[in-house]
């Protein structure tokens, strides 16, 4: 089969604030983070693998990976709490 763009999702994301007149000194960065995966390794690995993290620490997959939740500790991520 020839590859082309149609055998791949790519997620997108970015982080922080582009605003570069009014930085906030308590989170001074800004990043976009892009990843590239093939659907046959979405479908037969990573899918799953995600799935099973969710189960596994919430006994549900409800669960979205948000940045903030996930720094500030929030939501379902207060199980990341010492």
């Amino acid at each position: 089969m020839e590859e082309n763009l149609a055998d791949y999702i790519v997620y997108v994301d970015e982080t922080g604030d582009h605003n570069l007149q009014k930085i906030d000194a308590d989170y001074p960065v800004f990043a976009l983070a892009f990843c590239v995966v093939s659907k046959d390794d979405y479908i037969n690995f990573l899918s799953p693998q995600v799935q099973r993290l969710k189960f596994d620490f919430w006994g549900h997959d409800d669960v979205v990976f948000h940045e903030r939740d996930i720094r500030k500790e929030t939501g379902y991520f207060t199980l990341l709490r010492s």
